[in-house]
């Protein structure tokens, strides 16, 4: 994503970034794509410390939340939703930074297909444990 963010996906993915759309990074054999969007948000004119965590929506489920060690706060959470090929389950990894007058949110979404869902376990793990080493720009863009 332009150097904003640094993580690991398998060598084997195909990796897709553009500054309008985000990153797309898939296996090409496979059902899944994670997708990252970055947000900054200007903190200059704030009247209180930004909020990083927000309490969930109807329909998704927490899985977990905290502080990273690298004093990102994150929280990662799943949601479903039905399209023309049945219910697709998306998990999300959403990564929040504090930097001097902005805060940036890594959004990591990562879709998959119910059906796939046991099969694609063990991807789910790698993806939870790299995406929570993430290491963000350390300065403000």
């Amino acid at each position: 994503m332009g150097g904003v963010a640094r993580f690991w996906v398998p060598q084997s993915w195909e990796v897709e970034e553009s500054e309008e759309h985000g990153g797309r990074y898939y296996d090409p054999d496979g059902d899944a794509v994670l997708r990252l969007n970055v947000l900054v948000f200007g903190t200059a004119n704030a009247t209180g410390p930004p909020v990083l965590r927000f309490p969930r929506k109807p329909g998704e489920r927490q899985i977990d939340g905290g502080t990273l060690p690298n004093d990102c706060e994150f929280d990662v959470y799943e949601f479903d939703t039905v399209d023309d090929d049945g219910v697709l389950h998306i998990r999300y990894w959403q990564i929040s930074q504090v930097l001097p007058g902005q805060v940036r949110v890594y959004l990591f979404s990562y879709a998959y297909p119910e059906y796939a869902a046991a099969a694609l376990a063990p991807e789910i793990d790698v993806l939870d444990r790299e995406l929570r080493r993430m290491i963000p720009h350390p300065d403000p863009i």
